[in-house]
């Protein structure tokens, strides 16, 4: 029976093992359990074992090509003998030949590659050498092709050199894997790859197969090299030469000369020689998919991209296990993207993507170049406000590298993306065009995917300025400052802070740079922080004429009533004047001469605010009433018309308190007649901004909306009551129970409607109302009386108490 090692180089290679044959490589290395095993069994026996005849065995085993068998005859037999230095160097030669050949074409018949058995093998050649074995021309093929398997290729090379000549079809055979391998790689030198390539040509016995492989490849260098006319040029040359050959086998040569036509943008030239090759080579020919992929890409150099789509789709279906399914998704890929279908795209880049972190590579295709297209795809989508297909181009262009680690410009258009969606979300600007808008005005659900995208945002934001930091200083700033605006937005204080300040810092001749402090400002105000806050809103005004300054005249304008706002809610009360003559500046034309200027705006809302809070009634009514008159359209119009309503009932109770003192009768009538319009106004305001806020979503009112329509329920019934319409006080209080029933606030209804019936001397029904009253009021617990914006006071506590004591004035027998 032939040795091993003459197997023919040009053998047919094994598929690739399934999972069932998989599991036998591990047996490949040796096992230290089999090592232990075969040392107990020479510790137990005297005999002298017959090691000889154990090699013998062991090498018919491999005559027969069971590789397997032999691995597991040498583990048996004469692991423990050899681990314990028990053979003469002669038997441990021959051993590790034996040991070193079943690896070898064990792993060729199982087609795999495993680094530790390449590591053995070689060690097993050399440790042959070194005791004296003979090494067959079949074991220096060996040797040359286990270091080209291990990338060593060089060594690989000059052993396959050093073979002798008949080994020339091993050595032919590992100058085309050398060759093919470099090829592979596109940081491979092309150069070398023809010096190679003209040394092959000089081998003893080549065939003109042979010849065509090596003009094949020398027209790939040539075009990876920039050449493609030249290789156009020698390929129409060679082909001469093979004029006897069947036209079939010089399928490669025209193959490549079509996509060197192709490089050079001759695509008919190419389309017309790869009709000649789709004709000459049978189904299911190696280079049919290649062929396909080939005329996919003419059709998408002259722009039918329907057909080229359809040609990249035949690649990807018809073959996927070919090489070229890479670079057919790729290209479908683009075309789908082209025709407009997002979905197509993705589906395609979805599938490239897997393959590719699979492991599965092509010359032709780089992750950097996938991830090119993958970002102009991202961008292309979010041009066409296709933001959700954006963000999957994106997301899928940072699955191709490690955690951490894509591109700049990966960070960059995903920040971009969830920037956009965020957008989508709270619109661009309000109604009036004014301002943006704010996750304020979003309901729940949506202020929330808002949030999540600009957080999102603002963290690609910032890594995209990381890695541009050294290199592109105007970008950096550019990133940072999307960073900060971004954290700014959704609401992340201590990120927006951060970024802002970096910005303020780094940049200081920026014309950005004053809108960075006065953010700063802002973010300091949110977070509670008012003396910070308040040095950066000065440092803005008295920069305001400073002409060194780049941008901060709005800025300075616009950081007054800010101050005048934190001035209020420090902690010093001595500087609550000083807010008010801030507010006053503006208002009076001393900051702004545009009475419709956002500031002008600002600062009359603060003001009626500041009035209010203050117990300046009159002045509050005066001031929201003039925001109402010159704005009325205005976002907070709704909110400005409740405070109005308050301020209206307020000043009322104020005029009342007045009335209880002695005063002429003539001052008496107009105080009564004023409470009294003033309380009318104040109810017809409140049922007007009771009917707002209803027709409004309430997925989109604010905390403070809600607060106010409540409260809106119970002021009405109260204003009512005070005027004296009793029966349109139970009227309105009804309406608030009706609304608010399980709310503790609907106590203070209950308890209105009692003494309204009191009032009108309705005192059956005053009692029946007062244990309504009284259950409710039993039925809350202790803890409904922490809200400090519960509409119900000591007056109301001490009305009750006393309409209780007018129904019960006869003892507790009196109650039903």
């Amino acid at each position: 029976m032939a040795e091993p090692g003459t197997t023919p180089a040009n053998a047919p290679q094994s598929p690739l093992p399934g999972w069932k044959q998989l599991w036998q490589v591990p047996a490949l290395v040796l096992s230290a359990g089999l090592l232990v095993t075969a040392l107990s069994i020479i510790t137990t026996k005297k005999a002298s074992p017959p090691i000889d005849g154990y090699l013998s065995s062991a090498a018919r085993i491999l005559e027969s090509h069971d590789y397997q068998g032999t691995l597991d005859y040498l583990n048996e037999h004469l692991l423990g003998f050899e681990a314990g230095g028990k053979l003469t160097p002669a038997q441990d030669a021959r051993y590790q030949l034996l040991l070193a050949r079943a690896m070898y074409f064990g792993q060729r018949e199982l087609g795999v590659s495993l680094p530790e058995n390449h590591a053995k093998v070689l060690a097993g050649f050399q440790s042959a050498r070194e005791g004296g074995a003979g090494l067959s021309d079949a074991d220096s093929s060996a040797i040359a092709e286990t270091l080209l398997a291990m990338g060593r290729t060089d060594e690989a090379l000059k052993a396959a050199r050093e073979l002798p000549p008949g080994e020339n079809a091993r050595r032919i055979a590992i100058f085309h894997k050398a060759i093919d391998g470099m090829l592979q790689s596109r940081a491979s030198d092309r150069t070398l790859v023809m010096e190679l390539l003209s040394e092959y040509l000089q081998f003893d016995g080549l065939k003109a197969e042979d010849r065509i492989w090596a003009a094949s490849r020398q027209a790939r260098a040539l075009i990876d090299q920039g050449y493609a006319d030249a290789a156009i040029n020698k390929l129409l040359r060679e082909l001469q030469r093979f004029g006897d050959t069947a036209p079939a086998d010089t399928a490669p040569m025209r193959v490549m000369l079509a996509e060197a036509y192709l490089e050079t943008g001759v695509t008919d030239q190419a389309d017309k020689v790869l009709e000649r090759v789709e004709a000459i080579v049978p189904p299911g020919h190696e280079l049919r998919p290649r062929v396909m992929l080939l005329r996919a890409g003419t059709a998408q150099a002259r722009g039918e991209y329907d057909l080229a789509r359809d040609r990249f789709r035949a690649v990807v279906d018809d073959s996927p296990h070919s090489d070229e399914v890479v670079p057919g998704l790729l290209g479908l890929g683009e075309t789908e993207a082209v025709l407009g279908s997002a979905a197509g795209s993705l589906d395609a880049f979805t599938r490239l993507v897997a393959e590719l972190n699979a492991g599965r590579a092509h010359p032709s295709v780089t992750i950097d170049q996938v991830t090119a297209s993958l970002v102009a795809r991202a961008r292309e989508q979010r041009e066409r406000d296709d933001l959700v297909s954006a963000l999957e181009f994106a997301e899928l262009a940072e699955r191709l590298h490690a955690p951490g680690n894509p591109p700049g410009e990966v960070y960059l258009e995903i920040s971009k993306a969830h920037r956009s969606l965020a957008e989508s979300l709270m619109g661009s600007a309000d109604d009036s065009g004014r301002e943006p808008l704010t996750l304020a005005h979003l309901d729940p659900a949506s202020r929330e995917e808002a949030r999540r995208h600009l957080i999102a945002a603002g963290a690609n934001a910032r890594q995209y300025a990381e890695t541009v930091a050294v290199s592109d200083n105007a970008a950096y700033g550019d990133s940072v400052w999307a960073a900060a605006d971004d954290f700014d937005l959704a609401g992340d204080v201590e990120e927006a802070i951060a970024n802002f300040q970096e910005f303020v810092n780094a940049f200081p001749g920026d014309v950005r740079r004053a809108e960075g402090r006065f953010r700063l400002a802002q973010a300091y105000q949110a977070r509670g922080e008012y003396t910070i806050a308040a040095d950066f809103y000065r440092g803005l005004i008295e920069d305001r004429n400073n002409r060194d300054v780049k941008g901060v005249g709005p800025f300075a304008d616009a950081s007054y009533v800010p101050l005048a706002q934190v001035l209020g809610l420090d902690a010093d009360p001595q500087n609550d004047a000083e807010a008010e003559t801030l507010l006053l500046s503006v208002v009076g034309g001393g900051v702004v001469v545009d009475p419709n200027a956002k500031t002008f705006r600002d600062a009359l809302l603060e003001l009626a605010r500041h009035y209010a809070q203050s117990g300046q009634q009159p002045q509050a009514i005066e001031r929201c009433e003039e925001f109402l008159g010159r704005f009325p359209d205005d976002p907070e119009s709704l909110m400005v018309r409740y405070r109005l309503a308050e301020s209206l009932r307020r000043s009322a109770t104020d005029l009342q308190a007045e009335l209880r003192a002695g005063l002429p009768d003539s001052r008496r009538q107009v105080l009564e007649a004023e409470r009294d319009r003033r309380l009318a106004t104040a109810l017809e305001t409140l049922s007007r901004v009771i009917d707002e806020l209803e027709a409004r979503d309430p997925r989109r009112r604010t905390r403070l909306e809600n607060d106010a329509l409540r409260n809106a329920y119970f002021y009405r019934g109260s204003s009512a009551y005070d005027l004296g319409d009793y029966e349109a006080a139970i009227r309105y209080y009804d309406a608030a129970y009706d609304r608010y029933p399980d709310n503790p606030a609907s106590l203070v209804a209950l308890v209105q409607i009692v003494n309204a019936h009191v009032q009108m001397g309705n005192l059956d029904r005053a009692r029946v109302s007062n244990e309504r009253a009284r259950r409710f009021f039993e039925s809350l617990p202790d803890s409904a009386w922490s809200d400090p914006f519960l509409p119900m006071g000591r007056a109301d506590w001490e009305r009750w108490l006393e309409s209780s004591s007018k129904l019960y004035a006869g003892g507790e027998e009196d109650r039903p």
